[in-house]
């Protein structure tokens, strides 16, 4: 499939025309199509871990995505991979959510807007399994304490044991409300 033809398959119900003929989204969805393929995407659940120290490289690579419909709030993380282009999950921003990026800095947070979507077309609610990736890009770039995480190619050897390294914004344990937007890694 072309990157025209995936793109066309992308949800992104705010995409302009010009953002389409400039070529920006097609080589977002593109993106999303390698990531699929390469393995990076599998399915996963995870709670808890330790709080990150605040010197920790993290922080650099990851955000939260806050999305708000009707009465429902949600946070998930999200990995940054360009400037203004975050990489997170699609159930955080399928259907027409209000959608933030939101960082710390010193004792508060920064909000950022969205400006557009782009969920995988493989993305699926109401199945199990299903490709649960999508990209946000932001109206302005995040600041320049900001960098891109480089995001395995399947180049890499893996292997059952092999320690990996996970982290995130999310809960501590199921329903733990409170202990989200706290970055924790495990």
């Amino acid at each position: 499939m072309t990157l025209a033809g995936f793109a066309a398959q992308c949800e992104c119900p705010r995409v302009t025309w010009s953002l389409m003929s400039s070529g920006r989204l097609p080589l977002l969805c593109g993106l999303l199509a390698l990531l699929a393929g390469s393995g990076v995407v599998s399915p996963a659940f995870a709670l808890g871990g330790d709080a990150a120290r605040p010197d920790s490289a993290l922080k650099s690579h990851l955000v939260m995505v806050l999305s708000r419909q009707a009465n429902r709030h949600g946070a998930c993380t999200g990995t940054v991979i360009a400037p203004d282009i975050i990489l997170t999950a699609a159930h955080c921003v399928v259907g027409n959510k209000m959608l933030a990026i939101a960082y710390p800095e010193g004792d508060s947070h920064i909000l950022q807007r969205v400006a557009d979507k782009a969920v995988h077309p493989g993305y699926s609610g109401k199945s199990r399994v299903s490709v649960d990736l999508a990209l946000v890009r932001l109206e302005g770039p995040l600041p320049a304490r900001f960098s891109p995480l480089s995001l395995d190619t399947g180049a890499n050897e893996h292997s059952i044991g092999q320690s990996r390294l996970v982290a995130g914004y999310g809960l501590t344990s199921d329903r733990a409300e409170a202990s989200g937007g706290t970055l924790r890694s495990a």
